[in-house]
């Protein structure tokens, strides 16, 4: 054997020993820390949670598909659409018929009957019907008997009825119940209140 293969093969074997002493861990090397483990992230809320409220303290029973699910504050997922129904728990319940509501985050609200805005406009649309029925027959009196005094009376007094029913019929129509949805279709945050204070709901 030459003197190079002599030398090619000791450089070899050399090499080869110092790769197997660098892979092996020194005696007096610390050993590796291992930090504390941290819990796994929190699964964000289903995108299909729709949300029910009442605007007052007046509690709402929720209704999927015609079947009792919860009551009002209540929240209920619903991966498909469903028909949602509220009524409130009393002898002679309001009902209110709110529609298809199913897969997305929705905040449903209940609003009770405005007694004060109902009972006015009751009272309104009376008071101004007959103050249309009395201008029309003043007008016709007046204005066809040359009646000038009783022509502008008739004319002023059917003015005033018409507004006054149409107020009337307004604020009765603002009075009734009813349900206000509310879709979380884009990101953001909401605010409600409620009849017990009032809260921030969103979607992320």
């Amino acid at each position: 054997m030459s003197n190079l293969t002599r030398l090619l093969a000791a450089t070899a074997v050399a090499t080869a020993w110092t790769g197997v002493a660098t892979a092996q861990p020194s005696a007096d090397a610390p050993p590796p820390t291992i930090g504390p483990s941290m819990p796994p992230p929190a699964p964000p809320p289903p995108a299909s949670v729709v949300e029910f409220l009442s605007a007052t303290e007046q509690a709402w029973e929720v209704m999927v598909d015609r079947q009792s699910t919860c009551t009002t504050p209540c929240r209920v997922q619903l991966d498909r659409p469903h028909w949602i129904t509220m009524r409130t728990r009393e002898q002679r319940p309001l009902r209110l018929e709110v529609g298809n509501l199913g897969g997305g985050a929705a905040q449903v609200t209940a609003h009770d009957i405005g007694t004060g805005k109902y009972v006015t406009g009751i009272t309104a649309t009376t008071l101004g019907g007959m103050a249309v029925v009395c201008g029309i027959v003043f007008t016709a009196v007046g204005c066809g008997g040359d009646r000038d005094g009783m022509c502008t009376a008739g004319l002023i007094t059917g003015g005033a009825g018409v507004v006054t029913t149409l107020g009337g019929i307004w604020l009765i129509r603002a009075g009734l119940p009813r349900a206000k949805v509310r879709r979380f279709d884009r990101f953001g945050l909401a605010v409600y209140a409620t009849g017990t204070g009032g809260g921030v709901a969103g979607a992320f």
